[in-house]
């Protein structure tokens, strides 16, 4: 909407779309300032679907999130993606998280270095210590038949 207009009737019927689509209708009645962090990440994701974009782009949506949050989070770009057939792209400092919920993979260092590829065959132990000089150990776990991959920095890589 414009700065002195007033949202339309299909204006609320994607603003419902949308609250639905994420899961929190039951959030209609709060004020920003009453939402925990997840609860407006969630809200924020909600507003970007509002214009029904074809593409979402998430600026690590994770981030400062409990752990409960996070996998909200997670999950609902995931679903996005699968359910609804929306590209989402988002940055993170978890590799784990990318492992978990994306199809493809950037890695970018700070000297310009980059390498793109399915993500299970790009987060690995060997890219984590050329990328990032760290040592990294990747677990793989299951839980209910799904897998599951935990990524830990171990040791600084010396040179």
């Amino acid at each position: 909407t414009g700065l002195f207009s007033m949202p339309s009737e299909k204006d609320r019927q994607f603003c419902e779309q949308a609250m639905e689509a994420v899961g929190i209708e039951h959030l209609r009645a709060k004020y920003c300032n009453q939402l925990s962090g997840g609860e407006l990440q969630m809200v924020l994701i909600a507003r970007a679907l509002c214009s029904q974009p074809r593409m979402l782009i998430l600026d690590e949506p994770e981030s400062n999130l409990d752990f409960r949050n996070q996998l909200i989070i997670l999950e609902t770009i995931h679903r996005l993606a699968k359910t609804n057939g929306l590209c989402c792209i988002f940055n993170t400092h978890y590799p784990a998280h990318a492992l978990r919920i994306s199809d493809t993979s950037l890695i970018l260092s700070r000297s310009g270095e980059s390498i793109c590829g399915q993500s299970e065959t790009v987060i690995n132990a060997k890219t984590m210590e050329d990328i990032f000089q760290v040592h990294v150990d990747i677990l793989h776990a299951s839980y209910k038949g799904v897998h599951y991959h935990a990524v830990t920095a171990v040791s600084l890589a010396h040179e």
